[in-house]
This record gives structure tokens, C-alpha cells and sequence, in this order.
């Protein structure tokens, strides 16, 4: 693997975080709901949908700097998996039915693209 350069490691910084902050926003929805905080757990929700279009932003960039790993790039063009799955709250405005497809259905397949990302980007930040 080559070595980093500063911008790279900025990069990977940022973006290992984004995905650390984004996983906490879904471990804390549940919480929300069973405290009958619906509105907490929506606006955790909504910053979660902007976090996902700034990964999804930043993926050009990425593929750029790590062109020479194509495991990453495979894994960085499967995030379409992650915002396919945003898709199956549609229109759904029963509250119940929103904390089941988030908890049970959009959070494992973050997850699951998030474990695979980790494998191969994980060299890049830890030695």
C-alpha cells in the first residue's frame, strides 16, 4: 500500500468519523422512540440523510485519491445499496412503521456496506 500523504489522511480522517457519527445518530433513533421523543428521533434521522449526501458527495474525490485500491472503489460504488434502502420509508407517516424500517431495514445494510468499507480503509489509518 502507498504511503499517505496528508490530504489523504485528512480525507480518511473525515471520512472514518462521518461514518463513526453517523452509525451513533441510528444507535440513538431507537432510544428516541421508546422515550416517545418522535421528534428527536426525526431530526436525527434528517441529519443522517445529510450525512449520507455528503459521503455520497465526497465519493468522487475518494475514488481519485485511491484509485490505486480497487477493493475500496467496488465498496465505495455499493453505498447505492445504503440510499436504496432510504427509499423504503417512501411516504410512510405511521411513526411505528418509520422506527421498524430505520432499525430493521436501513440500519443492517448500513451497517453491512459500513463493515466493508472499514476492511478497506482501515489500512490507511491504522498500523
Amino acid at each position: 500500500m502507498a504511503t499517505l500523504t496528508e490530504e489523504k489522511f485528512h480525507i480518511v480522517q473525515q471520512y472514518v468519523g462521518l461514518l463513526e457519527t453517523i452509525q451513533e445518530a441510528f444507535e440513538h433513533i431507537p432510544v428516541c422512540f421508546e422515550e416517545l421523543r418522535y421528534e428527536g428521533a426525526m431530526d436525527l434521522w434528517e441529519d443522517i440523510l445529510l450525512a449520507f449526501s455528503q459521503i455520497d458527495d465526497s465519493h468522487p474525490a475518494i475514488s481519485e485519491h485511491f484509485a490505486e485500491n480497487p477493493g475500496l472503489l467496488v465498496y465505495i460504488e455499493r453505498f447505492e445499496e445504503v440510499l436504496e434502502a432510504t427509499e423504503l420509508l417512501g411516504n410512510v407517516n405511521d411513526i411505528v412503521q418509520v422506527d421498524q424500517i430505520i432499525s430493521k431495514k436501513i440500519y443492517p445494510v448500513f451497517l453491512s456496506w459500513r463493515f466493508t468499507i472499514d476492511q478497506e480503509i482501515k489500512p490507511y489509518y491504522i498500523l
